[in-house]
């Protein structure tokens, strides 16, 4: 159903979905009729959902279509010009000066938009479809401005012609990125026409070049459509929940025991009138500042009908559309699920579990509609709890939240036969054996790495992203020690990702590319500097952090309450009380050496200057996989476009790329977590769990049970209670043996 009106400025739209489940042997005539209302605020189910493409959140908390259009054709194979490269390792330049001319022919399909910037080298006469583009007065601090603003209206539908000369002061290179690079990152690009040219004769007569000039085109406008998914809702938790799936805001007062809330002993589980028990404040551990609201036990239920309400601004030419699907797991699998079903199609038998999915759509690139919430409302029929669990009390639950990253990420597999060469090559098991937890292991295996050789940017033979190639050849900078940390902690079972960034204000800190593992242990993505050897704590916990905390950081220590300009860079690090550094083996912080002296003053660690801008490649599987993959990674200032960037209200954007999100569980997600579900039944003494989880190469959940040990379990299972004390410990196993945090419930029953 469409949500469209082009008259108002808000519109909410009512869909119905009836299920025709029933109870095997409870009439449901002979239950009362429940109304169950959840209202989802847009930005809750933005972050916590299941992912957000080409969809944005604005500053009012509004959903709205993505701005960001890059147009290019150079991305996949553009090289680095680093001065320390050879000449037969660099990027192909045209050298602009006298007579010599360049063109670039980019192609936009909708120019209308609020900004326009032309990506290309400084200080260079640019005209646009026949036109100058005047760059007179903008400046930089260090120089001619290189991302000057084109006025849209300069743009046409179609091809646009960009010429580029230098007709006076120092010749200026324009780099190129041969056919062969990029098709070899994007075959799809194969048989697309020639768009750069070069002039001998002050423009008179072009010729094309083999390959493609780095001059493009960023457009923010509206793109034409984009969709998101809500987080799981179950209608069978008890009691309105006002926010997202039972999500609340966490009073700094409740209490936490390994980010777990105990609830009360004394609630018992025929408290309710409807014969649903209603535990106050049973919480999970926090995501993203809020916690889960949650019910860890339930009764089955008839779910009669279901109403979606959208509400929505429209302006002209916009429109929402709502699409729905059900499921019987508590997290979303496809086998147990329903497709996407228009908002109004009837829901399957026995499904509990529901999740929305909004699309956005424009016909206008200044105009976006603006999605601020969707409202659920269930009429259930909730029969009374059996008799046998009238005194059943919850003592403890932590039940693990999955957080969804939208970034299409591919993971390698541990299993990989070249995965499993360079573990025994090079005996990693071996390098982590003596430590005593899953992060000194880290630890251990980032040590190991940053001595395999001294440091040595390549200036030629640029190494493939391969670990075992990078040890044999013992050459490398910053990206080489990233992309063996990387690999051989895939290779030990634990997922990482190739992370790295820049401030072009920061003080002696230029870009620098790094790793993220993710850790079990503490339910996290924690950042390691290999190259530097160390990695970044919380002063407080002493738990390690990621690189988007020190970002969150660096703008609260050098930008609070100021624009992130040059004017505004920060000219030397500053002390805080947010940060602390664990240099080499060490699990705690110490001492900087005399070479990293300005990392310590007065009684603290000072904050790093350079994590402004935080990007990460979407991949990890360059051995199942070898391309696409940046050229010459950290030769340049970053030219490829496959990277995810970080972009939040204050972070500016970096105009050479096209892929932004500020939504942080697209960088902040979680693996190997088990998220339960458990259900009372009418067999006295039994629980129906199950559970469901997002574990890369996936083997096995395990569970175990009043702690007689651990074993292999299927998704789905009976627990049997015996009276008194109860409790039930749930994990998953993946095929390297690496096993992930446990979930929990303590469940006392009394005798009968």
């Amino acid at each position: 159903m469409t949500c469209n009106n082009i008259l108002s400025r808000s519109c909410f739209v009512l869909v119905g979905l009836v299920a025709t489940a029933m109870l095997p042997g409870r009439p449901a005539q002979a239950q009362p009729l429940e109304v169950r209302r959840l209202v989802v605020r847009a930005d809750e189910a933005f972050e916590l959902g299941q992912g957000a493409w080409d969809v944005k959140l604005d500053r009012g908390g509004a959903v709205t279509l993505y701005d960001h259009v890059l147009v290019e054709d150079d991305a996949p194979g553009v090289g680095g010009d680093a001065e320390w490269m050879q000449a037969d390792n660099k990027s192909p330049a045209t050298e602009l000066g006298g007579g010599t001319q360049i063109k670039k022919v980019l192609h936009v399909e909708r120019p209308a938009a609020r900004e326009v910037r032309l990506c290309l080298p400084a200080a260079v006469s640019i005209r646009i479809n026949g036109r100058p583009l005047d760059t007179s007065g903008l400046l930089s601090d260090g120089g001619p401005y290189p991302y000057p603003p084109v006025p849209p209206g300069l743009l046409k539908p179609g091809d646009n012609e960009i010429v580029l000369c230098c007709p006076a002061g120092a010749p200026r290179a324009i780099k190129y990125a041969p056919p062969e690079d990029i098709l070899r990152n994007a075959p799809d690009r194969r048989g697309r026409p020639p768009r750069s040219f070069q002039s001998l004769d002050g423009g008179q007569t072009w010729q094309a070049i083999r390959g493609e000039y780095l001059v493009r085109l960023h457009l923010v406008q509206f793109v034409p459509q984009g969709h998101f998914i809500s987080p799981v809702l179950d209608l069978g938790q008890a009691g309105e929940q006002p926010n997202v799936a039972g999500t609340r805001r966490v009073p700094s007062a409740v209490p936490q025991v390994s980010g777990t809330r105990r609830v009360p002993s004394a609630v018992p589980y025929s408290a309710s009138v409807d014969g649903t028990r209603r535990v106050p404040d049973t919480l999970a551990r926090p995501v993203g500042g809020y916690a889960e609201q949650y019910d860890p036990l339930g009764l089955p239920l008839v779910v009669r009908s279901v109403a979606l309400r959208a509400d929505a601004e429209l302006p002209a030419g916009t429109a929402v559309e709502l699409a729905v699907r059900t499921g019987t797991s508590p997290v979303y699998e496809p086998q147990r699920w329903s497709d996407w079903r228009p908002a109004g199609a009837a829901l399957a038998a026995g499904h509990r579990y529901l999740q929305w999915q909004a699309t956005l759509r424009s016909s206008d690139p200044l105009a976006t509609p603006r999605l601020r919430g969707v409202a659920v409302e269930a009429q259930l029929l909730r029969p009374a709890a059996p008799p046998w669990a009238a005194g059943l009390r919850v003592v403890a639950c932590h039940n693990e939240q999955i957080r969804y990253t939208s970034m299409p990420f591919e993971y390698e597999d541990p299993r990989h036969p070249r995965m499993v060469a360079l573990r025994r090559k090079y005996n990693l098991d071996a390098v982590v054996a003596p430590a005593t937890s899953e992060t000194e292991r880290l630890v251990r295996l980032r040590d190991w790495v940053a001595h395999q050789w001294q440091y040595q940017p390549p200036a030629k033979d640029y190494p493939a992203w391969d670990a075992d190639e990078i040890l044999r050849r013992k050459i490398g900078f910053c990206v080489q020690y990233a992309i063996v940390m990387m690999q051989a902690a895939v290779s030990l079972g634990h997922q990482a990702r190739f992370v790295f960034g820049h401030n072009p204000g920061g003080t002696y800190e230029g870009g620098h590319e790094c790793c993220e593992v993710w850790s079990n242990e503490h339910a996290k993505w924690v950042f390691y500097d290999v190259h530097q050897n160390w990695h970044y704590v919380d002063p407080r916990s002493q738990v390690p952090m990621n690189l988007l905390e020190v970002h969150d950081l660096v703008m609260k220590t050098y930008y609070a309450g100021r624009p992130v300009t040059l004017a505004n860079r920060p000219h030397e690090r500053l002390p805080t009380d947010g940060i602390a550094i664990c240099y080499g083996r060490s699990m705690a912080p110490g001492m900087p050496a005399e070479n990293c002296a300005s990392h310590y003053a007065g009684g603290r660690y000072t904050a790093p200057t350079r994590w402004l801008f935080v990007n990460c490649v979407p991949r990890n599987n360059f051995y199942a996989h070898a391309y696409p993959q940046p050229k010459q990674q950290g030769c340049e200032w970053w030219a490829w476009s496959g990277y995810w960037c970080w972009q939040d209200a204050q972070t500016p954007t970096q105009w050479l790329f096209g892929r932004f999100t500020g939504r942080r569980s697209d960088l902040d997600w979680t693996l190997n977590q088990v998220h339960f579900a458990a259900t009372v039944t009418d067999r006295p003494g039994e629980l129906a769990v199950q559970m469901g989880t997002v574990t890369p190469y996936f083997q096995t959940f395990r569970v175990c049970m009043d702690g007689q040990g651990w074993q292999d379990s299927p998704r789905a299972f009976t627990w049997p209670l015996h009276t008194g004390r109860n409790r039930l410990e749930m994990r998953v196993r993946n095929t390297a043996g690496v096993e992930g945090p446990p979930s929990f419930l303590e469940v006392d029953r009394p005798q009968m």
